[in-house]
């Protein structure tokens, strides 16, 4: 997570921005490193996850050995949380910067 005592906006890159599909007016955060954080930018470290729900639909396509894009496809189609979605919600919340998203996602 982003040290709150240090904690600046971040620059985002248009390349970054539109590879993760963001608009060009959402602000980010990030931190530039202080006495607090030992000058690493760091408070503490946040979990970013994908969660599936199984339902019924999903179960079927597994028994029938679709393929993983298709299976992918359906999950998301089904409301399965992403990885890159889960991490960007975090960003969007100030509490880590959108650069380690996207390091850790892309």
């Amino acid at each position: 997570t982003n040290c709150p005592h240090c904690k600046a906006v971040e620059p985002v890159d248009e390349l970054m921005r539109t590879n993760l599909g963001l608009s060009t007016q959402e602000v980010f955060w990030h931190s530039t490193g202080c006495e607090h954080c030992h000058h690493t930018g760091f408070a503490a470290r946040r979990a970013i996850y994908e969660l599936l729900v199984m339902d019924q639909t999903l179960a079927q396509q597994i028994d029938k050995g679709v393929s993983a894009d298709v299976y992918r496809a359906s999950a998301l189609a089904s409301h399965m949380r992403s990885l890159p979605t889960n991490g960007i919600e975090l960003a969007r919340t100030g509490l880590v910067s959108l650069t380690e998203v996207y390091r850790a996602c892309m």
